[in-house]
């Protein structure tokens, strides 16, 4: 009895032992549970007091967001694409109007050339307008300022250091300095700036202002896709005059032909008799190999003698030019006779129909065409010219107004009564070259004598003399 007695007591006392553990375990859950919460509610209220405050800083979110809009819009990137537009606007109309005869001063052409970027007038010509308000600078700016305005902010712009040039042959640069200042009262910030710009524009493409007011010829500024030099493929021996044609191999009596395409050849041939016999009815000849030390006095049209060559050498495959120094008859006259046979197809299909070309320190930079400024480029390489044929109209402004010649020997400063130069045949397209003769107008090249001496050699020609009666 006893014994049972002490073992309920037992088991009660172990039962109550392991519900005050189990109930301590309990509290110290309920506290961590009741700390978690605590935590969780510390943690919303944080969240909704963050929230709160997100929600009250929200405005000046926006104005920040505005103002970072606003001041990407002066970078100097994005100010290049903007104002280039109205920039490039406003030199095609003063290019136009140059062409028309409305030219603008040398000393004032930048002042000229910024007024029509910023409202788009003529100041020289009274404020005539020339571009639509909604193509200028002064819109897109006043835009801006408005579009800031309506946000409780401030816009300040200016533009200074304003200055027009050059930067190669083909275009026009335009150098300033924007200056902006943002300002927005509320959070009391400013963004102040000045940012340079240099904005290149394209002048191909442009109307000729110089050719259209001197010459009354609509030339487009269209560059050569290379520079149009000649070569020299091979030396002759002794011969007389020039020419330049297509050459037409003549090996024996049946491939001589008679009509009057034959003056447009070259008689090139290995036999010398036929050379004498049917040489005078093509526009020139070449004999090839080796030749007898005599006068050819029979043969009375440009001739050249080649000991080293062979009628199947491949310079005679396509047409060339051939210049020989005057010779007594056909006998070299000493250490200054040459006999040069030129590869001219680079040159000929540089001067079809008018397109430009680069030659350092020869011809009119666009800024002295635009501006009715004719003189040659003080820097070097900036002159620009191309060949335009000779007109009967002309008669006052060049000499053998029948031929063509680069435009600089045609325009005001170059003088007049030039002398006879060598040439070739020019453009054959009368419709494409808006020709007013049915006869192709030969390409004409100043002599090495006129000014500037060395012009001709631009084009990779030398020692082109012509003082005889023979020259072309």
């Amino acid at each position: 009895m006893n014994r049972q007695t002490s073992a309920r007591k037992g088991l009660r006392e172990e039962s109550r032992k392991s519900c005050a553990t189990q109930s301590r375990k309990g509290f110290i859950f309920t506290l961590l549970v009741l700390v978690i919460i605590v935590f969780m509610i510390t943690e919303i209220s944080i969240y909704f007091r963050t929230y709160e405050l997100r929600q009250e800083s929200e405005p000046n979110k926006v104005r920040s967001q505005v103002i970072s809009e606003v001041a990407s819009q002066f970078t100097q990137h994005k100010l290049t694409e903007t104002i280039g537009v109205p920039i490039y606007s406003a030199l095609y109309a003063l290019n136009n109007d140059s062409a028309s005869g409305f030219v603008p001063s040398p000393a004032n052409v930048t002042n000229i050339t910024w007024t029509l970027v910023w409202n788009g007038t003529r100041s020289d010509l009274g404020g005539v307008r020339r571009l639509p308000n909604s193509s200028t600078l002064s819109f897109w700016d006043s835009r801006m300022k408005q579009t800031v305005d309506s946000m409780g902010m401030t816009l300040d712009t200016s533009y200074g250091n304003i200055s027009l040039s050059q930067s190669d042959p083909w275009t026009v640069q335009m150098n300033l300095t924007v200056s902006f200042s943002l300002t927005d009262p509320v959070s009391t910030v400013t963004i102040r700036s000045d940012i340079p710009l240099s904005i290149n524009i394209s002048i191909i493409g442009f109307e000729d202002p110089l050719l259209s007011r001197s010459l009354q010829i609509k030339h487009n500024i269209i560059p050569v896709s290379s520079q149009p030099l000649a070569r020299i493929i091979a030396s002759g021996d002794k011969g007389r005059g020039w020419f330049y044609g297509q050459p037409v191999k003549v090996l024996g009596q049946a491939d001589v032909t008679f009509n009057s395409s034959n003056k447009k050849m070259i008689m090139v041939t290995e036999d010398l008799e036929l050379a004498t016999k049917y040489g005078n009815i093509y526009g020139a000849v070449v004999v090839l190999g080796p030749q007898p030390e005599r006068n050819f006095l029979e043969i009375n049209v440009p001739i050249m003698f080649i000991r080293t060559m062979s009628r199947d050498d491949s310079v005679f495959s396509s047409p060339f030019l051939f210049v020989s120094d005057k010779d007594d008859i056909v006998t070299d006259t000493g250490v200054s006779a040459y006999h040069y046979v030129y590869d001219m197809e680079s040159v000929r299909n540089y001067a079809q129909c008018g397109l430009y070309t680069n030659h350092t320190g020869f011809g009119y930079s666009y800024l002295s065409r635009l501006t009715n400024n004719p003189v040659a480029d003080p820097t070097g390489n900036l002159g620009i010219e191309t060949v335009i044929g000779g007109m009967q109209f002309l008669a006052a402004q060049f000499q053998h107004t029948d031929r063509s010649a680069v435009d600089h020997m045609y325009l005001p400063g170059t003088g007049s009564g030039v002398t006879r130069v060598m040439g070739l045949p020019g453009c054959n397209d009368r419709v494409s070259c808006s020709m007013t003769t049915n006869n192709p107008i030969p390409i004409k090249f100043e002599n090495s004598t006129q000014t500037p001496p060395s012009h001709i050699s631009s084009y990779g020609l030398t020692n082109l003399q012509c003082g005889s009666t023979r020259c072309g």
